[in-house]
């Protein structure tokens, strides 16, 4: 398990900054450099230590709205809206590895905007997610911490029970909907084909009996039954708690696949607690078999780490990390922490050969929300209408990119996240590559939009304290393009992953980055208004302003700043 080991030493910025892209929507500058002098041990406790429950999201008036009854003629789509951005909200503010993780279970266990309920449906399945997370990461008691009572607890959720058609699930007429996706897509995946509607993983008959086994809930639309567990808003057994009357009580046998599991009624009636039980046992029967946890951890290395699983990597990696999540009580943590503590997490920060470092193309939402964040862009207070609008255009910008938020193409969720062979490469086409350009042009240029505005100058003298300003005039980049190539040098550090000097970017690179930035000034000139950029000449600090945002545009419009 030589590739499982954790790493030793400090992690340095290279580490330290692989590590915060992969586990946040991005770091800022403070943040990689405070990292870099952590340990491994000490990072990931930063990272996954105090997760919390926000406060719930409000209207622009800061009234309440999520636990209040609805008002007559409150628009639901408004409610989305004002959900969707305090969710980005909370990613984009966010010191710690949460929202994250709540957005990777979200990509699993997926619900669509357009079919998922109401936006209290939505928004306390979201806080389901959290509540889970908070409790995985901090061995909070009572057990509602393993990813396997997740589950259980998603089968009868307000919003899923909407999604998938649990609600129309009753004895006689059993609706498959539901079962089929949690088999497919939600837990144990299908394996190779097996005949007629038949896999190695499960059989018709499984999702058969699963369906019969999930039958007799409803959607409350009350929001009054809780969960013993949680406190949220959860389904409700169709009847009554005593006589579950559209429940099949019947006993369900499950195929070999689930070694001929029985799920056997507690009850000869059908009642709340016997349809409680049939769920537990049904969950119980998938996660008993080896696939269900090498199904997970792979949809966690595709997200943390890189989408190519090859046979090494399933026989080194994702089977000893199944076995460590099977063993260790379903904690999502324990396995988290294992990969992301290992040699093989970081192995590309020696360099340039191995592809999981900069093997990645960032989501939308690594890409703006990092971006924003790294560049320490403040927002307003949430829930005002300011915050809103903000939050808007950042919606605008991550949908025009390729991810339509809160409302994936279908129940598989976002195609980049599961779609073989491309995954990551989903998010380019010529349409979604030209958005990524104009989101950055937009914020490093004044009034073109509501959302921030960058003073390259203000940042590089806020970030850059003790940076030489010397003009190399002796390095190999040739002809006029003698720049400062330090400067070049560090920015790219900054900005690209790809960020030792000049043994990853040849001499050809930056005297391209060089032309650019100088924008047909002659190279004595830029000289001189470099070096009195902070004078109190306007035109000369506006020109540096100016050939600064050259090389921002140039750099973060490269290839490297797309990928993570």
């Amino acid at each position: 398990m030589a590739a499982l080991d954790a790493i030793t030493g400090t992690l340095g910025t290279k580490r330290a900054a692989h590590l915060l892209r992969r586990l946040t929507f991005g770091p800022t500058q403070t943040q990689i450099d405070t990292f870099a002098t952590y340990t491994i041990d000490q990072a990931i406790a930063a990272l996954f230590d105090g997760f919390t429950m926000p406060a719930a999201p409000t209207k622009p008036d800061a009234s309440a709205w999520v636990n209040v009854a609805p008002l007559q003629n409150e628009k639901d789509f408004e409610l989305f809206s004002y959900f969707k951005y305090w969710w980005l909200g909370q990613m984009a503010t966010t010191n710690t590895s949460l929202e994250k993780l709540v957005f990777f279970i979200h990509t699993i266990i997926t619900t669509k905007q357009d079919t998922g309920g109401s936006a209290r449906d939505i928004y306390f399945q979201n806080a389901l997610f959290r509540q889970y997370l908070i409790n995985d990461f901090t061995d909070t008691v009572p057990l509602f911490n393993r990813y396997k009572s997740l589950i259980k607890k998603i089968c009868i959720d307000n919003s899923m029970l909407s999604f998938l058609n649990g609600n129309v699930n009753v004895k006689g007429r059993p609706n498959e909907n539901f079962a089929r996706e949690l088999l497919e897509l939600f837990t144990i995946g299908k394996g190779p084909t097996i005949g007629v509607g038949n896999y190695t993983n499960y059989t018709e008959n499984d999702i058969k009996a699963a369906a019969k086994a999930l039958t007799g809930w409803d959607k409350d639309y009350t929001f009054a039954t809780l969960d013993t567990d949680t406190s949220l808003p959860r389904g409700k057994i169709k009847g009554s708690s005593t006589n579950a009357s559209s429940h099949d009580n019947t006993t369900k046998t499950l195929s070999n696949a689930f070694s001929n599991t029985i799920i056997t009624p507690i009850s000869t009636t059908a009642t709340e607690a016997s349809a409680l039980d049939e769920i537990s046992q049904l969950i119980d029967a998938i996660y008993n078999q080896d696939e269900a946890s090498r199904f997970l951890v792979r949809k966690l290395y595709r997200f943390f780490v890189h989408y190519n699983i090859d046979a090494s990597i399933e026989t080194d990696i994702i089977i000893p990390l199944a076995t460590i999540f099977k063993t260790g009580g379903f904690r999502l943590r324990t396995v988290l922490e294992k990969l992301c503590k290992s040699e093989h997490f970081f192995e590309a920060a020696s360099g340039i050969n191995d592809d999981k470092m900069g093997g990645t193309i960032k989501s939308p939402l690594d890409l703006v929300l990092g971006t924003l964040r790294y560049f320490e862009v403040s927002f307003p207070t949430s829930g005002t209408t300011d915050f809103n609008s903000k939050m808007g255009q950042i919606e605008n910008y991550i949908n025009t990119m390729g991810l339509s938020f809160l409302d994936p193409y279908d129940v598989a969720g976002y195609e980049a996240y599961y779609q073989v062979p491309l995954y990551s490469r989903n998010w380019i086409n010529t349409n979604t590559l030209l958005r990524r350009y104009i989101f950055i042009k937009d914020i490093f240029t004044e009034n073109t939009n509501g959302l921030a505005y960058i003073d390259p100058l203000v940042w590089f003298n806020k970030t850059s304290i003790g940076v030489t300003d010397t003009i190399a005039t002796t390095d190999t980049i040739v002809g006029t393009q003698k720049l400062a190539k330090t400067l070049i040098e560090h920015i790219a550090q900054k900005l690209l992953v790809y960020s030792a000097p000049t043994t990853e970017i040849s001499d050809e690179r930056y005297n391209y980055f060089a032309v650019y930035h100088l924008g047909g000034l002659s190279f004595e000139n830029w000289v001189f208004n470099w070096t009195n950029r902070n004078g109190s000449n306007m035109m000369i600090k506006d020109d540096a302003t100016a050939r600064l945002r050259n090389i921002l545009f140039v750099l973060m419009q490269s290839p490297e700043y797309q990928l993570m």
